[in-house]
């Protein structure tokens, strides 16, 4: 049985692969060494209305897939549920939990890669009917506290990953992650992720990050971040904020801009966001265009428990109340001024 695929847009997808958006399997696109490159592609829409600078940041569930050190801050059940389209039958859909279990935090995600469906056909020519395709990657991370720097906490992290690639094959790999404050305002976070070992010639997309987080008062934060990816050889600086004016309400805006051009026509590496937050419920949007290529629409959904209120002991905790012996002496009528 042959497959017959949009080759011009696939080609189109191909060649602009610093967006890990575009980036898809090279057994449908042609030569190549990545298995699973759609796990390159964030899929948080916080951190996508932020330009991705959200190395240092990782203070949500979605920490999983881009810093696990970044878990071991959460102090609650939480779970988000994202879906990012970017039309042509491209979608990437992701959902995640974490909870505090022990000395830290643990994590899992699950994340589907779809791209659309396609015509097939015979060997004869014969038309079979539509098939689709569709990536996966399965994800259990772990966060905790590994003590303080500079009077603040800091914490670490590491992941395991499992991805099973539509044209058939399957890879493991793991990650590693730390956030280390630099005082009471900036903290530094730095990630590894999607390493492992070459199999049959492919290999995970491997990436590096390097980011810087700032709080800068007034409901306003600001994050840095330079990436560099070990298959593509490309680089990418980001730069986010995010500003919440009242305390239901988040806006967020970043720039990406790769060390490589990639001759795409019209607005690139601009992103926006918003945020909506109302008790234990919130709602994310982003905007991420790649030219004349495809536009991202990221929508998020989460759900975070209230943390739970530590319950302090006192040395009588059990003990019956003692009875007093002698009744107290009233108090004395207040004076009238």
């Amino acid at each position: 049985m042959t497959l017959r695929l949009p080759v011009a847009f696939l080609a189109l997808l191909a060649a602009s692969g610093a967006s890990a958006l575009t980036e898809t399997r090279s057994t449908v696109l042609g030569p190549g060494t990545v298995r699973g490159a759609f796990l390159s592609r964030g899929t948080s829409p916080r951190a996508g209305g932020m330009g991705e600078a959200f190395a240092a940041v990782a203070d949500d569930v979605s920490a999983v897939g881009w810093n696990p050190a970044g878990l071991g801050q959460l102090e609650s059940f939480g779970a988000v549920a994202s879906w990012d389209g970017a039309g042509q039958g491209l979608g990437l859909s992701h959902l995640a939990v974490a909870a505090p279990v022990g000395p830290g935090t643990l994590g899992a995600s699950l994340t589907a890669m779809t791209y659309g469906s396609f015509t097939s056909y015979n060997d004869l020519g014969d038309r079979l009917g539509s098939e689709g395709f569709m990536d996966l990657g399965v994800t259990a991370a772990w966060g905790m506290s590994v003590g303080r720097l500079m009077g603040h906490p800091a914490w670490g992290g590491v992941s395991a990953e499992f991805v099973r690639d539509a044209a058939g094959g399957t890879m493991a790999g793991f990650g590693a992650g730390a956030l280390l404050p630099l005082g009471p305002i900036f903290r530094v976070g730095a990630s590894v992720q999607h390493l492992g070992t070459t199999s049959g010639g492919f290999s995970l997309p491997g990436r590096a990050r390097v980011g810087l987080a700032a709080k800068l008062g007034n409901g306003l934060f600001a994050g840095v971040e330079g990436a560099y990816g070990f298959q593509d050889k490309l680089g990418t600086m980001a730069l986010g904020l995010e500003w919440l004016p009242v305390r239901l309400l988040a806006v967020r805006a970043g720039y990406r801009q790769p060390f490589r051009t990639q001759r795409l026509e019209g607005l690139t590496g601009l992103t926006a966001g918003v945020g909506v937050k109302w008790r234990s419920l919130g709602v994310d949007y982003a905007f991420q265009p790649y030219g004349d290529l495809a536009v991202s629409h990221r929508v998020g959904l989460t759900w975070t428990a209230p943390a739970a209120v530590p319950v302090q002991s006192t040395p009588d905790a059990g003990k019956e109340p003692a009875v007093a012996t002698e009744p107290a002496p009233a108090a004395a009528p207040a004076t009238p001024r």
